[in-house]
């Protein structure tokens, strides 16, 4: 509960020096998705160079509970890296081919 708390006011923080939050990580893709494409799940890695970053300057405005894992899964759950296997990609073509997916 703390460090909801203490994200909140770093959030307001940024508000007050002219930042949207999500401007601040943002610019840590260069406002562009960064799509990953490992051959297999076993080569999708848990982290990249962006996220190590984003951690150190979330941690530098006094945001808290902001490791690089963490940050980039936040990264992938809000689609600023997205991890596309080969395999399930083909998986994923495959049935909106056949139409059995419509909703992919």
């Amino acid at each position: 509960m703390e460090s909801a708390v203490k994200n909140a006011r770093a959030t307001l923080a940024l508000r007050d020096k002219g930042l949207f939050l999500s401007q601040f990580l943002w610019q840590f893709t260069g406002g562009q998705v960064i799509v990953n494409r490992p051959v297999s799940l076993r080569q999708a890695s848990v982290s990249t160079p962006e996220p190590d970053v984003m951690s150190k300057a979330l941690k530098k405005a006094n945001f808290s509970f902001v490791g690089s894992i963490i940050m980039y899964a936040h990264m992938q759950a809000s689609g600023l890296v997205k991890d596309i296997c080969a395999a399930v990609q083909r998986c994923v073509d495959a049935a909106q081919a056949t139409g059995l997916f419509r909703w992919l």
